[in-house]
Parts: C-alpha cells; sequence; structure tokens
C-alpha cells in the first residue's frame, strides 16, 4: 500500500490533495496547484489536464521515483520503476540513469549542510547497494557460521548419544552378569561354593515331586561331623574355614553332577541329595564320603573327627500317590537320626526308608 492509500484510508484524503488547496488557498498559479494535486496520479490522470501540467507531471513522478529509491522501504521496487521510466519516457540507458541517480546525494547533502542536517546526509545508491550486500555478505557469512557450529554441535551431541547408547548397553550386559551373580550367589554359600540350606529346601522339594511323577527313586543324605568346635578352640576360625572350604572340594569331586551337595547352616552339617539313587546306592555314597572326611580331617590335623551319616530313601512306587512327601517330616527323622547314632556310638551310617507309617 503506497503513502497516499494509507492517507486516504486512515484519513479519507491524501497529502496531494491537502497540498493542493493550501496553495490555491493562497492564489498559487493553476498549473502549480495541478501539479501538486497530481503529482503521485501520473499513471492515472484526469482527461482534462493540460498537455504542460502532463509533462510537469511525468518529471515529478521520475523525480518521485528517484527519491523513493533513497527514502522509500521497496528501494528496489522504486529503482526497478526508476530505470524502466526513464527509458520508456526519456529514452535514458541504464546506465545513464543509475548515473542521474548518483547525483541526487550531491545535491540534496549541499542543502542538509545548509540546513545543519548533515546526520541526515544521503549515501549514493550504488554505494548503498553495495554496502547492504557486504552485510548481506557478513550476515550469510554469520548464518554459515552458525550454521557450522550448530552442525558441529548436533554431530558432537549425535556422538555423545553413541557413547551413551553404548555406555548403556555396557551397563545393561554388567547389569544382567551382577543379576547372575546375585542369584547365584543367593544359593550359594560364600564359604564352600556348595549350595546353600535355602536352595536346599528347594531343591529338595522339587526333586521329591519330580520322583513322585515319575515313579523314580530318591535318597538323602545327611552328615554331621561330631566335635567339630573343637576345631576352632584347637586349631582357630581360619583353620576351620580353611578345612571347610577343602572339604568341600573333595566331597564335591567325588560326586555324580546330578547329584546335589549343599553346605547347611551350621558349619558341621552337609547335606547331600542324590536323584535316581536307591537305598543300596545311597550306602555306597556313604562310605565314600566318611572315608574322604576322615583322610581330610587327617591330612590336616592329624586327628581323627567322627562323622555320622543318616540316609532317607524315597521310593514312590511303595506309597500312596495321592499323598505328597512331607519336608518337615522328612528334615526331622534326618535329624533324630543323627541324634541316634551319636547317642550309640556304634554305627555312623543309619538309613531310613519312608514308608506309609513314616508319611502318616
Amino acid at each position: 500500500m503506497s503513502t497516499c492509500q494509507a492517507e486516504k484510508e486512515v484519513f479519507g484524503v491524501d497529502h496531494a490533495v491537502i497540498g493542493g488547496e493550501y496553495f490555491e488557498t493562497y492564489n498559487f498559479p493553476r498549473r502549480f496547484i495541478l501539479n501538486i494535486q497530481h503529482h503521485h496520479q501520473f499513471s492515472d490522470l484526469p482527461e482534462d489536464i493540460p498537455p504542460q501540467v502532463f509533462e510537469d507531471i511525468r518529471i515529478l513522478n521520475f523525480i518521485d521515483l528517484g527519491v523513493g529509491c533513497y527514502f522509500s522501504i521497496n528501494r528496489e521496487i522504486k529503482f526497478k520503476e526508476f530505470k524502466t521510466l526513464a527509458k520508456l519516457r526519456f529514452n535514458l540507458e541504464e546506465s545513464r540513469a543509475e548515473s542521474l541517480l548518483e547525483t541526487l546525494p550531491y545535491y540534496t547533502n549541499s542543502l542538509y549542510e545548509v540546513l545543519n542536517y548533515k546526520n541526515y546526509s544521503l549515501t549514493p545508491y550504488s554505494k548503498s547497494i553495495k554496502t547492504r550486500e557486504e552485510k548481506l555478505k557478513e550476515t550469510f557469512k554469520t548464518l554459515e557460521e552458525k550454521k557450522k557450529n550448530e552442525e558441529t554441535l548436533i554431530n558432537f551431541y549425535r556422538n555423545e548419544l553413541i557413547r551413551v547408547t553404548r555406555e548403556k548397553e555396557a551397563l545393561i550386559e554388567e547389569t544382567e552378569v551382577l543379576k547372575k551373580k546375585l542369584k547365584e550367589s543367593s544359593i550359594l554359600d560364600p564359604l564352600t561354593g556348595l549350595y546353600n540350606e535355602d536352595y536346599f529346601l528347594k531343591r529338595l522339594k522339587e526333586e521329591l515331586l519330580r520322583a513322585k511323577r515319575y515313579k523314580r527313586v530318591l535318597s538323602i543324605l545327611l552328615m554331621e561331623i561330631d566335635n567339630f568346635s573343637q576345631i576352632v578352640e584347637l586349631y582357630g576360625l581360619e583353620e576351620e574355614e580353611k578345612l571347610l572350604h577343602f572339604l568341600a572340594q573333595e566331597l564335591h569331586k567325588n560326586l555324580r553332577r546330578v547329584d546335589i551337595l549343599v553346605k547347611l547352616s551350621k558349619p558341621e552339617h552337609f547335606a547331600i541329595i542324590l536323584p535316581e539313587t536307591s537305598l543300596s546306592g545311597a550306602m555306597v555314597v556313604a562310605r565314600r564320603i566318611l572315608k574322604i572326611t576322615d583322610e581330610v580331617f587327617y591330612r590336616s590335623f592329624n586327628k581323627s573327627f567322627p562323622s555320622y551319616i543318616v540316609i532317607l530313601s524315597y521310593d514312590p512306587s511303595q506309597l500312596d500317590p495321592k499323598i505328597d512327601p512331607k519336608i518337615e517330616g522328612i528334615l526331622t527323622t534326618l535329624k533324630k537320626g543323627l541324634e541316634l547314632l551319636k547317642l550309640r556310638g556304634q554305627k555312623r551310617i543309619l538309613t531310613f526308608l519312608i514308608d506309609k507309617e513314616l508319611e502318616s
């Protein structure tokens, strides 16, 4: 929207009309008044405009475009229209029109100097264009640097994301390893590396149910080392721990992979679950265990510490399939068997067979 259009929209009249009326009040020449009134209407002049006024307005319009090249917010458009009008109306080549436009600051600045408006001096159009181009280049350069910095930043964060992702994957893997170790440690005795009592109770229940389901014989051994507390009193806690660790290794080496060797909470107690092992087979294992235990103690302290083993054999084919074996009853029987062995002091192995009487 042009200045005149904006004035008409806001005030209902533009400055050209008011200017013409103002000068008409003071009896200025008619030609001058018409020039004032129509100097913005070169493309839309009334038909009754005198030829002399038409020429005046054509020149005024040309001057207006030239001034607009310096003062208008649409300088590029004004510059293009100025060169077009120079060629069309005055037969001026583009270079000549540009040279003509360059002279305007010379005359204007002289007037500004007289009026002490030096701060408002005009810059030749070509120089202002060059300055603007340089500013644009500088802006583009700044934008390119900003883009480069942003790309560098993006690459940095991309690499950081890759690094963090790898660290996350490594942490997940490490966490899984720790979970596995924690799970293992939760079922293992820390001193001997054998299964602990909680795991023994869990596996005993599972193995009993499996034996019942598939009608397979299962045997359980409970061993106690008598007078075990004397080891700490005579040789110290460190020697006791060394002995237990060594004994656990020796016992483990002499059992099958399917056998479950357990270190119970009391230091003198060991338990063994023997899947698919009859009472006679369990007797063979018990004798071997006693022999190994005696050898380990004698080798360590040159002294005997008697050991006792109670064997409890579970044969589901001899029992009511509707009744599950009770773990509490089995453990109670094993412990009472140890007490009986130590009390009598005659034999070192005692056997039980789970029958209907024991089940009840």
